[in-house]
């Protein structure tokens, strides 16, 4: 159990570090964008009043159920570029732009597919499918312009933040490291401790969890890293417990039975009397306290 309790406070220290440094990537990141935002956002907003403009006719009706239901669901993410631009919130609107550019490939696939089918496809057909190629365009261009404005962490970190996310790597791979040795350890005490095999097996998955976030951070991918981070730590808070709850049913069902006298004995046996006593000291309801208490004391006389 000290193991285990020592394993989680440091992988907590490994976490709080973590977030800190991803706070602090994130604030270096908000200075880079500030000078350019502005720009990039005004482009992008142009980029994505043509592409609605392109996305707003029907589709013809020999495209087909699945050229149909994408065509939709650009469009709704089209709306949610609208209001996402102006609020600022590019990450959710690069989110919604690679939507647009998914939905849109399909829809292509799909015109694709069934123009094969056909001899000569009508004029409809044709001119949609050139207008579906330019919004696919649009929504490419659309992407990289959201790209510039949500660059990767690792891009903005300074050199000596880099070596921070490093250090604390390899703090993680060390803490990895343990965590198996411990697994280890409780794989060959299943027969003694109660659980152990459940929580070494717990374990090794939390180990592989610490690796994910070491590599992470060793990469410079700080908030992903700490995020991984954090989990490990809560998980192995809760296997601490786990592991204390059987402990204690362990050690409860190892106490001998106590014979209980019969009526015609006049004083109860020691061991009866010993463990009566135990008894009184676990707390009653605090309205039951005073009769709780008064029956013991008669049954032990």
């Amino acid at each position: 159990m000290k193991k285990l309790s020592d394993l989680e406070g440091d992988q907590r220290g490994v976490a709080g570090d973590s977030q800190s440094l991803a706070g602090d990537v994130d604030g270096e990141m908000q200075k880079r964008l500030q000078g350019q935002a502005e720009q990039q956002a005004a482009r992008a907003k142009e980029k994505v009043e043509a592409l609605r403009k392109k996305l707003a006719g029907r589709p013809p009706g020999e495209s087909g159920e699945t050229a149909s239901d994408e065509l939709q669901r650009a469009q709704e993410s089209v709306k949610q570029l609208r209001r996402l631009l102006p609020a600022k919130e590019f990450g959710e609107a690069k989110k919604e732009a690679d939507r647009t550019a998914n939905s849109l490939k399909r829809l292509r696939r799909s015109l694709d597919d069934r123009n094969a089918t056909r001899r000569a496809p009508s004029p409809g057909m044709d001119q949609f499918s050139g207008e579906m190629g330019e919004a696919a365009k649009i929504a490419q261009d659309l992407q990289a312009d959201l790209e510039k404005l949500m660059p990767r962490p690792e891009d903005a970190m300074s050199q000596a933040q880099r070596e921070r996310g490093r250090s604390l790597g390899e703090r993680q791979g060390s803490l990895e490291q343990r965590a198996q040795q411990l697994a280890e350890e409780l794989g060959k005490k299943s027969s003694l401790v109660p659980g152990a095999d459940k929580t070494g097996d717990e374990l090794k998955q939390i180990g592989q969890q610490m690796g994910e976030a070491g590599g992470d951070l060793n990469r410079g991918a700080a908030r992903e890293g700490a995020g991984k981070a954090q989990d490990a730590a809560d998980r192995l808070a809760k296997l601490r417990d786990q592991m204390g709850r059987r402990q204690m049913g362990g050690n409860q069902s190892k106490h001998e039975p106590v014979r209980i006298p019969g009526a015609d004995e006049s004083k109860a046996p020691r061991e009866w009397r010993q463990e009566l006593l135990e008894a009184m000291r676990e707390k009653a309801p605090e309205r039951f306290r005073e009769e709780v208490r008064r029956y013991y004391e008669e049954l032990v006389k």
